[in-house]
Order: C-alpha cells, then structure tokens, then sequence
C-alpha cells in the first residue's frame, strides 16, 4: 500500500506541475536580453523606460493609471502579438485609443482618449487627467510616449508595475540603482506654445468644395485638442477635425483654438462658378455711329464657368437703342451710354456718338480770311460744308454793313461804298463760316 499511495502522489503532483505557468526564471532570461524595461509608479503616476544593462533612465513619461486600485501591480511580460496585444487604433464604447500594447489579460499601454480614430480629435479632459488615477486599469500616456513604447518595447519587454520608490517590487528590480526612481524630474505634458495652419492650399472656394486645415502647434511633440469655430455658417462649415465646406457664396474667418487657449486663423472665400466675377464688351471707348447704323457688341463673362442672363440698357434711348442681343441701333445725333449687367450686378459699358451724315459738322468760305474788293466789283463766295454727304441748303448770308458791302443769297459778293465789312454764312444747324471784305477806290 505504501508504495502504490507513494506513486499516486507523484503522479499528482506531475499533472499539478503541467497546469503550473512556466517558471520566471526563463522570462527573466528573456527579458534581460532586450535593451530596455518599464517600471509604472502608479504611486505617483510615472512611467519610466529603464535600460536593461545599467537600469539607467531613458524616459519618464506622467501617466494615468486606474482608478480606484484597478491597475495590478507585480511584475508583468508584454505578451507575444497575436492580433489582439498591440493594435494602433482600439475602440471603447465612446471613445478610441491608440499605439495600444497589452501588458496582461485585458489591459494596455495606450494613448490618451479620443472622439474619433484619427488624430486631431482628442478628448482635452483625458490629457487634464494624465498624473492621475482615472482609467479602468490601462495606462494612459501622451501620444509620443505611447508611440515610442509600441515601437521600441518588443515581445517579452520587463514590466514593473508598483506603489513608489520604497515598493519591494521595484528595489528588488533596480538593485543597486534603488531610491533613484524619482531622482529624475518628471516629463509632464508640454503646454502649447503657439498654433498654426500648415501651408493653406487655397483661400478661394466653389460651392461644394472642401479643404483639410492642419493645426501644426509648438513644440510638436506635446498633444491638444481642438475646438473648430466659423464666423459665417452661411458661407462655410468646418468639421471637428478641421474639415472646411463652401456651402454659401461669401467669406468666413475659420478659427481654430487648442486646449490651452491658443489660436490661428485663415480667412477663406466661397463663391459660385456659375456667377461671373466680371463682364467685359469686346468694344471699350467711344463708338461713332452714323444715324441709323447699326453695331453688334458682344459680352464675355469671366470666370469661364459662369452662366447668366445679360440685361442691356440705353442711357439715352432717343440717341441710341439697344437689343436683348446686345444690337445698337443709332437714333439720332448725340451722346448716348450702352451698358450691360449680369444677373448678379456685374456692369460693363460703352459710349455711343451718333452722328447725321445729313448734318454739317463745320463750314469754310473760299476765299476765306480777308479780300480786297474795288468799289463796284462782286465777289462769288463759295462754301464748303463737311461731311460731303452733309445737306448745305439752306444756307443764310449776311453782311455786316451793307452800305459797304452785300450779299446775295447765293453768296455773290457786290462793293457797294470804301469800308470794311464781315460776309457771314451760317448753316442751318448754326455752324458759321467768315470772310472780311475791304472795298477801296477804283
């Protein structure tokens, strides 16, 4: 009996032994072949990166690890990646992490908590936690700090997880180095210097278009989050990530504002590629138009894109007229302004001169300036009337002394009596034209 009780015992304890975790000894082993370790004081709310070969300090990063006692403490092995230890983005019920690194069972190494999986939409109140106690076991830590673990930590990585520079867990762990765990200041998340918009690629809008802002904030390796505001909904509207939309012709200031209070701004203009910008006539200036002639002027609307009805307007419609078609048809003789306009008030215009081709514009005698004549002799006056299709008749002649000299109405020229006077034709428009005739002894 003695020995079969012997040999059922040692087969307890062979099968016991089997369900047992592979003794640390081996993990040890592992881990000290890797170039750095972590050690979590969940006391105080740091994370510090140790080197394997001299425990000295790497980085120290706050943290913030559970509240109400619910992160573990002891010592711990970044598990082998299988799916599930190391994700880049991680979904909670309201929110997302990132650069996620499993330490034990169900909790992480992770970032700081955002609305949504893209960067930009941190959630500020999670950043005002870090240096406290508030997740539900992980730890927290600012975006680069947590990049840095996930890329630099690799499989097996030591984790010490304990309650202050005087925890057995973390003397035993530093050895020679301990009480040195805090010696070091603590790095505490960089406030935001200044904010600004990464080179803007375009300040004009069409209707329908969209522009991503990127906030680039001072130092670049501190984390915020944002708060978007436009000042004309009407005309544009941003996302909580930045992402701008013309949805109304006009302007808008589109502000961004960190965490801290910090701001940046860029004025952007939404407008409609359908509504012309300008109008121009391929004819600029003055027009001469002769009375009932008639001229075509064309528009042309920038930009290319633009659709929309023309309306044309006569300043003076006695003198010049104008057709829906842009067609002007010369009246009568004067001034008159052709002007076009777009559906959204765009303007552009011409002058028209009219002038009658049957109407003198100038008058001159032949011989003109001043003619002697002798007491008794006649002179024929000839006018010449421009333009040359102008109609001359009816023509009126005068003499300023008749006593001295006449003129008929065909403008012969008779000296009466020694003197001097002025021969005057004048059109029947009131262009004038003047000979002076000096009569002297024969």
């Amino acid at each position: 009996m003695t020995i079969k009780r012997l040999l059922c015992a040692l087969l307890c304890l062979m099968l016991l032994s089997s369900l047992l975790p592979p003794a640390p000894a081996s993990a040890e082993a592992d881990w000290q072949s890797l170039p750095y370790w972590i050690g979590v004081d969940i006391g105080n709310q740091r994370t510090t990166i140790y080197r394997t070969s001299d425990n000295s300090v790497v980085h120290r990063w706050i943290c913030s690890s559970g509240a109400h006692n619910l992160t573990p403490v002891g010592v711990f092995y970044l598990p082998a990646a299988k799916g599930s230890e190391r994700k880049e983005w991680f979904s909670f019920t309201s929110s997302y992490v990132k650069y996620c690194v499993r330490y034990t069972k169900h909790l992480y190494f992770h970032t700081i908590l955002f609305r949504e999986p893209r960067e930009g939409t941190e959630i500020h109140s999670s950043i005002r936690q870090l240096g406290k106690p508030a997740s539900h076991g992980c730890i927290r830590l600012q975006v680069p700090a947590a990049r840095w673990l996930c890329y630099n930590c690799p499989t097996g990585t030591k984790v010490v997880i304990h309650r202050g520079a005087d925890d057995p867990l973390i003397v035993e762990a530093l050895g020679a180095s301990a009480g040195t765990e805090l010696t070091d200041t603590a790095i505490l998340p960089q406030a935001v210097q200044s904010v600004a918009f990464a080179d803007v690629s375009m300040t004009d809008l069409a209707l329908g278009q969209q522009l991503q802002l990127t906030p680039v904030i001072t130092p670049s390796d501190t984390y915020t989050s944002y708060k978007w505001k436009t000042s004309n909904k009407k005309a544009f509207k941003v996302s909580d990530s930045g992402l701008v939309t013309a949805v109304g012709v006009g302007k808008s200031k589109i502000t961004v504002t960190t965490g801290n209070g910090k701001t940046a701004s860029v004025t952007l203009r939404a407008y409609d590629p359908t509504l012309p910008e300008s109008v121009a006539l391929d004819r600029t200036g003055t027009i001469t138009l002769n009375k009932g002639e008639t001229l075509a002027l064309n528009a042309a609307m920038s930009p290319a894109t633009a659709v929309s009805g023309l309306t044309w307007s006569s300043s003076k419609k006695s003198v010049a007229r104008v057709g829906k078609d842009g067609t002007i048809t010369a009246v009568a003789a004067g001034t008159a302004t052709i002007k076009v306009r777009t559906r959204n008030k765009k303007t552009a215009s011409v002058t028209v001169k009219v002038v009658d081709p049957t109407i003198p514009d100038s008058i001159a005698l032949a011989p003109g300036g001043t003619v002697t004549l002798k007491k008794g002799e006649t002179l024929s006056l000839s006018a010449v009337i421009t333009p040359q299709t102008a109609k001359s008749a009816p023509l009126t002649w005068k003499s300023s002394k008749k006593r001295v000299a006449r003129v008929s109405a065909q403008g012969v020229v008779t000296a009466v009596s020694t003197g001097k006077a002025n021969i005057t034709v004048k059109t029947r428009n009131g262009k004038k034209a003047v000979v002076t005739i000096i009569v002297v002894n024969p």
